[in-house]
Order: C-alpha cells, then sequence, then structure tokens
C-alpha cells in the first residue's frame, strides 16, 4: 500500500529487535545486532538472521551503516535515500485481482531483485521513484512509500528480493472522485470520453513494469508495523485493500518461511476488507496457511458490495469490523490477553471500526475505552492505523463563581463577552473549569430531579427508515437545574432496559436549548430525541423486547427493539413527570472570546449542543449582539424529511448573513464523487465545496472547532485538511495536537 513519505514525522517508535546470526552460523550461538554485534560488522554475512527460533526480526547482511535503533535493537534504516537510491530490477509483475466496475479495480504483485543491498524487516516500508512528471511536474517523481509485501528473505528466500502489492491508481471524473488530470483529454484509451482522467504516477510506472526493468529504491524505513519479541504472541491483523501488505510480510515469516517456520506458538488472525470478491488478494496463501495451522492461523473476509450487515447503519454493507463482530466473544478474550497485539492497515477510520467492536465491552467491564487504548498503546501492543495514501501508524477538550450567583436567576459569567452562563445554583454542585465555576451534577442517578414535560413535537417526517423520527422536547425543570450551552443531562426512563432493571439505567442527552431555555424562563431544558427502533431485516436488530408479532407497527418481524429512554421521551405527553440527573459535560462549551470563530460539525442529533450555542450567540435577549465572530454549521442527513431545525438556521442566515452560514449534506439524496466508499455526500464531502474558505478558518488562531454526531467524524475532517496541513509542511497529528493544546478542537461522538 503506498505511504506519504511526509508521514514519516509522526511515526513513533516501535518494538524490540532481536538477535542476528549469519546463515552458515550455528544457531545455537545467535548474535544479537545492537548488542554482541552491530550491523555494520554483519556486513559480510549477507544473509544474515535476527533473532533465529524466536518470532523476531530478521535482516539480511547491511552493507552500509544505515540503521537505527529501536528499543535497545538495530535495525536497516534509510540506506538508500531519494537523492542516491539504489537501482534495482523487476524481477515479475502479475496482476492479481480481475475486472470488477471499479475504474481503479488493478493490484499487482511486483517482485523486484536488490541483490542483498537492500535488507529490511517484516513490517518496513521501501520508496520507490518514478521517472515522473509527478502532480507538480517534477522529474523524477517525488518518492512514493509502498509497505513491503513480503518477508525478510523476499519470495524466493533468497535474501536478494523484495515484493509490494500496489493498486493501479486511476480516477475518472464522473465515475468517482477526480481532482486532478494527467492525461489530455480524449487520449485515455480506457475512458476516451471522460473529460478528466488521472492516472497515478508512481502506481502505474511500477504496474506497467516489465521483467527486466530498472527501479529505483529507497529506504527500507519505518518501526511501527515491526512483529513483537514473543513467540506466544498473538495478532489481531486488520487490513482493508492493499493494506495487507505488511501482513503478509508477517505472516510468510510466521507460517511460510523455512528459515523461521514452525517458531511462533501464539495465534493470527486475519480479517481482510474488499470491495468485491475478484479484489480479495492472495486468498489461496491464506486459506493454505489455514489448513496447514488450524490451530495458529485463521481468515476471515469482507466483501463490501457483496455481503450485506444490519450492523452498519451507515450503507447497510460488510465492513471488517462487522466482519470481526461476529467473532466478537473470542476476539474480546483475545484482545484482554495482554499477549495480543492489535494491528490495523488501510482506509482511514479503521480504529473507529475497532472501537465500533470493542467499547461497549470495555465498559461493561468497568474500564474507560481511552483509557484502555492508551494502556494497549504504553503495553506496545500496537493498535496501528495506517491510512490510505498515508501513514499514520499508531500501534495498538465570567470571573463570579457560580456557588456566588446563587441568588442571580440568570447572572452572566463574563457578561459582554461569549461566556460561560448559568442560572442559580441551589445546591452547590460545581466543578471548575479553566478557573471558572461551572454547574456539575446537581442531580444524581440515585437522586435526580423530577420535572415535568412542557411539550412534544416531532419534528421529522417518515422516510424508508425505520427510524425516522425525532423530537423536540421542552421539559421544565423550575429553576432547579441550571446548565450551560455544550452541556448535558441525563434521563432515567422507568424500564425495565435491556438488563431487565427498573429503572432503567441512566441516558445522557447533549443539551438542545441555551440556557435560559427555548421559553428564557431559566426554568426550562430541550432535547432532541431521536426514537430508537430496530428491525430484523430493515438494519441492525441484536436485541428484541417487543413480544414477536405484537409491535404495531412491524407486526412480521421476526425481532424488533424500541429504545428504553428514547421511547420514554418521544411518547411524552405535556405534564408528564420525567426523572433528571446533571448538568454535566465540559468539551462543548463555548470559547470566551467574543470574536472566536466556530465550525460546527453535526451529524443527525448531533446538531442539539450546536442549537444550543446558536440560540445564546443569535437569539437570546440576554446575549444577542455580543458575539462578534463567524458561526458556520455543517449539518448532515440521511433525508431532507430528516433536516432539523432548518428554519431557525435559515432565519438565522437572514439575520446575520455576515456572522452565520449554513450548510448540509443529505446523504441518501446527493450523490460526491469524492466519496469512494459509496458515493454519497457526507459532511466532510459538503465541507470540501468551501475547503480553501474552511482551511483558512482553521488556521485561524480564533477559530474553534467542533464535531458531534456519529464516530469516524474525526477522519472526515481530517479528509478535508489533512493534504492542506501538510502541503504547508506541517504534520497533521502535531497540527492537531496544537489545536487541542490551544482548546480549539472539541469531539463528542457516539
Amino acid at each position: 500500500m503506498a505511504l506519504d513519505a511526509a508521514s514519516l514525522a509522526f511515526v513513533p517508535v516501535a518494538s524490540p529487535i532481536a538477535t542476528s546470526t549469519p546463515s552458515h552460523a550455528s544457531t545455537s550461538a545467535p548474535r544479537r545486532i545492537g548488542s554482541t554485534a552491530s550491523v555494520a560488522a554483519t556486513a559480510l554475512a549477507v544473509g544474515a538472521v535476527i533473532g533465529r527460533g524466536s518470532v523476531a526480526r530478521r535482516a539480511t547482511a547491511v552493507k552500509k551503516k544505515g540503521v537505527r535503533v529501536v528499543e535497545g535493537k538495530e535495525i536497516p534504516w534509510n540506506l538508500f535515500s531519494p537523492k542516491a537510491p539504489y537501482k534495482g530490477s523487476c524481477v515479475s509483475k502479475e496482476t492479481i485481482t480481475t475486472k470488477t466496475a471499479l475504474v481503479n479495480w488493478e493490484t499487482c504483485h511486483v517482485i523486484m531483485d536488490h541483490g542483498g543491498s537492500v535488507p529490511y524487516i517484516e513490517g518496513q516500508s521501501i520508496g520507490v521513484i518514478a521517472p515522473g512528471p509527478d502532480k507538480k511536474g517534477e522529474t523524477p517523481a517525488k518518492i512514493r512509500l509502498y509497505s513491503i509485501a513480503s518477508s525478510s528473505p523476499g519470495d524466493d528466500e533468497s535474501n536478494k528480493t523484495v515484493s509490494l502489492v500496489v493498486k493501479r491508481v486511476v480516477e475518472v471524473s464522473g465515475k468517482g472522485w477526480c481532482e486532478y488530470s494527467n492525461v489530455p483529454q480524449g487520449q485515455d484509451a480506457e475512458f476516451p470520453d471522460a473529460e478528466k482522467v488521472y492516472r497515478g504516477v508512481c502506481s502505474s510506472h511500477i504496474c506497467d513494469m516489465n521483467a527486466g526493468d530498472d527501479v529505483m529504491i529507497t529506504g527500507p524505513t519505518g518501526a511501527e508495523m515491526l512483529l513483537p519479541e514473543d513467540p506466544e504472541a498473538n495478532m489481531i491483523f486488520m487490513a482493508t485493500g492493499t493494506g495487507i501488505a505488511p501482513f503478509r510480510s508477517h505472516l510468510r515469516h510466521l507460517f511460510h518461511d523455512k528459515v523461521s517456520k514452525g517458531n511462533f506458538k501464539g495465534v493470527a488472525w486475519l480479517f481482510l476488507g474488499v470491495p468485491y470478491s475478484e479484489s480479495l488478494l492472495y486468498d489461496e496463501e491464506w486459506k493454505e496457511m489455514q489448513a496447514e495451522f488450524p490451530d495458529q492461523f485463521r481468515y476471515d473476509y469482507a466483501v463490501s458490495c457483496e455481503e450485506k450487515c444490519e450492523k452498519n447503519k451507515i450503507n447497510g454493507e460488510m465492513w471488517v469490523q462487522h466482519k470481526m463482530m461476529q467473532y466478537s466473544d473470542e476476539l474480546w478474550q483475545l484482545v484482554k490477553d495482554p499477549k495480543t497485539h492489535v494491528y490495523m492497515c488501510g482506509l482511514k477510520g479503521m480504529e473507529s471500526g475497532f472501537a465500533e467492536c470493542f467499547q461497549e465491552r470495555v465498559e461493561a467491564e468497568g474500564m474507560v475505552y481511552a483509557e484502555f487504548l492508551k494502556q494497549m498503546k504504553k503495553a506496545k501492543r500496537r493498535l496501528a492505523a495506517s491510512v490510505a495514501g498515508k501513514l499514520v501508524e499508531t500501534r495498538i477538550g465570567g470571573t463570579a463563581s457560580v456557588a456566588a450567583t446563587a441568588l442571580a436567576v440568570g447572572a452572566v459569567v463574563g457578561r459582554g463577552s461569549v461566556a460561560r452562563r448559568a442560572t442559580a445554583v441551589k445546591k452547590k454542585g460545581v466543578r471548575v473549569v479553566e478557573g471558572k465555576e461551572i454547574p456539575w451534577n446537581l442531580f444524581s442517578p440515585k437522586a435526580p430531579y423530577k420535572g415535568s414535560c412542557v411539550s412534544k413535537e416531532t419534528i421529522t417526517t417518515k422516510t424508508a427508515l425505520v427510524n425516522w423520527e425525532t423530537c423536540h422536547v421542552i421539559m421544565d425543570h423550575g429553576g432547579s437545574v441550571p446548565y450551560i450551552e455544550g452541556q448535558s443531562i441525563g434521563v432515567i426512563a422507568p424500564g425495565p432496559d435491556k438488563k431487565g432493571e427498573t429503572p432503567a439505567k441512566i441516558r445522557l442527552y447533549s443539551i438542545a436549548s441555551s440556557s435560559p431555555g427555548d421559553d428564557e424562563s431559566n426554568k426550562t431544558v430541550s432535547l432532541v430525541v431521536k426514537r430508537v427502533v430496530e428491525v430484523s431485516g430493515k438494519g441492525w436488530c441484536e436485541y428484541s423486547n417487543v413480544p414477536q408479532g405484537q409491535d404495531a407497527e412491524f407486526p412480521d418481524a421476526e425481532k424488533v427493539y424500541r429504545g428504553v429512554c428514547s421511547s420514554h421521551i418521544c411518547d411524552m405527553n405535556a405534564g408528564d413527570d420525567v426523572m433528571i440527573t446533571g448538568p454535566t459535560g465540559a468539551e462543548m462549551l463555548l470559547p470566551e472570546d467574543p470574536e472566536a470563530n466556530m465550525i460546527f460539525m453535526a451529524t443527525g442529533t448531533g446538531i442539539a449542543p450546536f442549537r444550543s450555542h446558536l440560540r445564546h450567540l443569535f437569539h437570546d435577549k440576554v446575549s444577542k449582539g455580543n458575539f462578534k465572530g463567524v458561526g458556520w454549521l455543517f449539518l448532515g442527513v440521511p433525508y431532507s424529511e430528516s433536516l432539523l431545525y432548518d428554519e431557525e438556521w435559515k432565519e438565522m442566515q437572514a439575520e446575520f448573513p455576515d456572522q452565520f452560514r449554513y450548510d448540509y449534506a443529505v446523504s441518501c439524496e446527493e450523490k460526491c464523487e469524492k466519496n469512494k466508499i459509496n458515493g454519497e455526500m457526507w459532511v466532510q464531502h459538503k465541507m470540501m465545496q468551501y475547503s480553501d474558505e474552511l482551511w483558512e478558518l482553521v488556521k485561524d488562531p480564533k477559530t474553534h472547532v467542533y464535531m458531534c454526531g456519529l464516530k469516524g467524524m474525526e477522519s472526515g475532517f481530517a479528509e478535508c485538511f489533512q493534504e492542506r496541513v501538510e502541503a504547508e509542511g506541517m504534520v497533521y497529528a502535531e497540527f492537531l495536537k496544537t489545536m487541542k493544546k490551544a482548546k480549539r478542537y472539541h469531539v463528542e461522538v457516539y
């Protein structure tokens, strides 16, 4: 898979390297590179093996002093640079996929001869320099990095070859994203009628190779995807497409190569995701390994355009994480095992897929998911994420106190600014956030506040979705539950819930009203709630809480699940009691600066905190007119009938045309060539239409970015801006880190 050279600036140092034994030496006395013998000292021992007898790193002789120390061990590193590459040659090239509906259907397996001069270890990458010109007109073209798809001895085990698996990049206007063109119009043999055709410079160079052709090689480089030392370690590999490359390198070492086969004592489980059956990579190799090592190697794949999955609420296709969910009990036991390492390589968003599989499991055992991941990373169990074309590998957010304003109902902390406000706090439940006290958990699940429903209105109309209904609900808290914009409250339904508990477990909802409430009385709070409905055969339905045949809307369904708390809220009538906890939350609060700018990214009911913000900025009598910056809202929904508060936003835009902008993406009705997953218009694709303006805003130190809605939104933000960041010489991970440190990046996803 192709990797961007600049991205290596934020690849963390990874795992240990083991011992080195020349191929002619006795295996009973291995020599360690970096301990008893240096890489340089083994220069004459072509074919040296690092860590013989373990699942360790191996390398052929290093003929130049190009090494890097990784956890006390030397590994080959940038022996050849872009200015002084190694001139190798193509041994063979084979197309290993067959044609599908995709324009970039072709993937090739290419073996290159490096003559023993470019030693590498499993999990590393090499660079290839195409003759060019590239997008920028440079000749030769800029280096492209590719994960190595062979184990260190090479496919022929001669220690003189390296293999790559390369997708031929083809972009055609009208058939997917095509921003650039490098083929004169009408002159592309395959797509003569297309307005624009772009053919990847380096991928075409490699996929067009014939035996004997020269190839300019750099590297090796990379330490994130290396194998662990422990021969009893377990590995879970998650790959999409050519992200299979490093795992083929690993698996051939573990189960194929003569020098290492039989040393591995653990379990390896490969999950591969591709769009079509014709796109499966090395399928026969995996099946042969599985047949030979049935107790140690397992192989499963997800074919997204051919398999359906009810658990995929985005487009109903089977993705890698959904295939993994079929084995969730077994995988969870593996993930918890301190000997298990998790690797991911492929498309952006894979880490959110891992979270989709295991976050509930983690939390069900009383752990915090972020802390669980942190511990995995600390233990170097490598939650690794490599994104298509870019390597981002990591192994796997007023001067007076609230209490002092207890008598001042509707008091403003930092009045005259976009500051935190709170109505009177009748109890001493506060938290200090950036030196200011805000209301915090005044009411708990064991001692909730008994409020009442003021009104409930369904604000969407019926669509093809079973969970089409979203309600706006106003609740009376009598002034006893003060809150500030961006916080949440909890609601306790009578139950029983999934676990049979009565009352049901608390459910948290982002508040959709500004602190005075929709009526500006300081006594109400509003929520926007989607009625959760799951029906077998019409989407994901793991549980059922309606006896078969007794659901009025879906009497013929085998299983129907109706969300306990969402149904409780969406079924409310004026005067009904409601048990409230909170308020809580400090991640989505507004900045103090009245001249700050805000970019709001919402999907569905993720609009809630932004309605809270925007009513404060542009609607409420107590605060309207104080804000001097710009607010820009992007909302994503599946259908036009699902748009939330559309008229409110249009009225604000009409009243404040210089300060408020509003755009929406209707995924099931709008198409977008830039969406390579399913061609639909998502929030990030709508934002790309304004990329120049937004990038200037994002760079402004006064701009805050907020996201609320579905998991995966952060990868959408990266899709919009990562190339911009890197084009200005910055590392994307560092850019985000700086934004977070400046408290300009706020995320709340579910």
